[in-house]
């Protein structure tokens, strides 16, 4: 899974340019097809470990602000123990941050992403949405880096 930011998160930060393309067309959960507004470079602070992602814009209302995916998970060397329902992540400095892991909303569930939206027609489970993508995240990309907030 793709960064998601909600466009309404992008309008309250002024001076952050989103890359317009309405080639990127993904489908949800609930099967609603849906054209992104582009995407944006984010820097992200969780627990003091900051990254910069790609961001692809949701044109519509969504129940998150941000949905973080795969590239950030990777990003922070991400580990998950389901049981305890916590996730630890590392920064450049080596220290292990150990945050919660909550439940997904049912509502925001229908918002997630699924599966491309190929000229109209579904790409189904087959579909790998993050490697679709790729000629986003990797076209023009900006370094990424981690930085502990020091």
């Amino acid at each position: 899974m793709v960064d998601l930011i909600s466009s309404r998160v992008v309008n309250q930060m002024p001076g952050t340019p989103i890359r317009r393309d309405d080639s990127l067309k993904i489908i949800l959960a609930n099967d609603k097809r849906m054209t992104l507004d582009g995407y944006v470079s984010v820097h992200v602070n969780v627990e003091g470990v900051t990254a910069t992602v790609k961001a692809f814009v949701m044109p519509e209302a969504t129940g998150y602000g941000l949905l973080l995916g795969l590239r950030w998970l990777r990003l922070v060397h991400s580990s998950v123990e389901y049981g305890s329902k916590r996730m630890t992540i590392t920064g450049t400095d080596s220290v292990t941050r150990v945050i919660p892991v909550r439940d997904v909303p049912a509502g925001v569930q229908e918002e997630v992403p699924r599966g491309l939206d190929a000229g109209g027609e579904a790409d189904d489970e087959s579909s790998d949405v993050d490697r679709m993508l790729r000629r986003i995240i990797e076209e023009d990309e900006e370094e990424t880096w981690l930085d502990d907030g020091a």
